[in-house]
């Protein structure tokens, strides 16, 4: 399937979340050299694309705690940008992740994978990762499936001091970008591009991104979701269509009887 590929930046706060930056991930043709074979490929890592969101950010005095993201971003280099900057990185880890119980276990270089520790629900595990000198909080959830089965969700947050409950809150806000990217191809008709160019794709996924932020100024001052206030101006345009239809045939009645008469 083809389809428009983006990394964004989404500012949230207590009373809504806005857009702050975002950057197609633009490929072009490239030869493996193991392979021997073209592949397309981006020039710019995700990687590299987050870390400069998140300088711009900083550097435009955004007023913002914590960085969060999915396990894709988690790793040394973003999580030491973020404290370079002063703030906090919480994200989720693959269970593969090797961990030092100690600073002494990690000047030995004595690494654990997390998966056999066992996180329990309700406790926090202060440890070392790899590249990184400052220690970082550890923490497990259980997550039920709608099949019956269960997931485990796994965080690190370079805040140790925060507790549990508050891990699991504070990345619970990272599902609004979720939500964010799914207004967007359904309410602000980025899925309906009929662009073709790198150029025309990004003018199109901007012009989306900007019927966003006017959708979430009408949600705050409503008190409603994106998805009812495209159903009112839906059915809002379809009434004046309506409208307009009945005045068009009445209009031809009237003609049809004159020209009888």
């Amino acid at each position: 399937m083809r389809g428009i590929n983006f990394v964004s930046v989404l500012y949230q706060t207590t009373k809504g979340q806005c857009p702050l930056s975002f950057e197609p991930v633009i490929k072009v043709q490239q030869c493996d050299l193991k392979t021997r074979k073209i592949i397309w490929r981006s020039e710019r890592t995700k990687h590299q694309m987050f870390q400069d969101m998140v300088r711009q950010a900083h550097q435009n005095a955004v007023p913002f705690r914590y960085v969060l993201a999915d396990s894709w971003y988690t790793n040394a280099d973003n999580i030491n940008l973020v404290l370079g900057l002063k703030h906090h990185y919480l994200g989720a880890v693959k269970s593969n992740l090797e961990v030092a119980l100690s600073k002494h276990d990690r000047a030995n270089g004595k690494f654990v994978k997390i998966s056999p520790l066992n996180l329990q629900p309700g406790t926090v595990l202060t440890a070392f990762i790899r590249s990184v000198q400052e220690p970082v909080a550890i923490c497990g959830d259980i997550l039920p499936n709608k099949d019956g089965s269960v997931g485990e969700l796994l965080l690190l947050s370079t805040d140790v001091t925060m507790p549990y409950q508050q891990l699991l809150t504070t990345y619970q806000k990272r599902w609004g970008i979720e939500e964010y990217h799914k207004s967007l191809k359904q309410n602000a008709s980025l899925e309906k591009s009929p662009a073709r160019t790198h150029r025309t794709q990004t003018n199109h996924l901007f012009a989306s991104i900007c019927a966003y932020v006017k959708l979430e100024r009408l949600r705050l001052a409503q008190s409603t979701n994106h998805f009812a206030l495209k159903g009112r101006l839906y059915l809002k345009a379809m009434q004046a269509a309506f409208i307009e239809l009945t005045a068009l045939k009445n209009q031809l009645n009237l003609n049809q009887t004159l020209a009888l008469a």
